[in-house]
């Protein structure tokens, strides 16, 4: 049996996406300014961040320190600029560098 999604599953789908973005916003003090390729729950654009729903999920749900997010992300830019291999948000907060 094939399931369907209705356009009241995708609406509750972005209502629960749009809280956690209001959610993380509120930890980081942020402004959220939209999602790239206007595709909700891809990648926010968040001033000078380009921040992935999965990894604001993430943060919130594993109870990251405030700024852990920005300290990944700022490496993570300068490692990819140079080159160099560039790991995930998940293996950062596991203490992999």
């Amino acid at each position: 049996m094939k399931a369907s999604i209705t356009e009241k599953d995708i609406n509750n789908l972005n209502r629960s996406i749009n809280k956690y973005v209001k959610v993380f916003c509120k930890k980081h003090e942020l402004y959220f300014d939209y999602w790239v390729a206007d595709l909700s729950g891809g990648i926010g654009v968040f001033g000078d961040y380009y921040i992935g729903f999965d990894d604001i999920r993430l943060d919130l749900e594993t109870h990251q320190p405030e700024d852990e997010i920005f300290k990944w992300y700022d490496i993570a830019l300068e490692r990819g600029m140079k080159g160099e291999s560039v790991m995930n948000y998940y293996s950062w907060i596991k203490g992999y560098r």
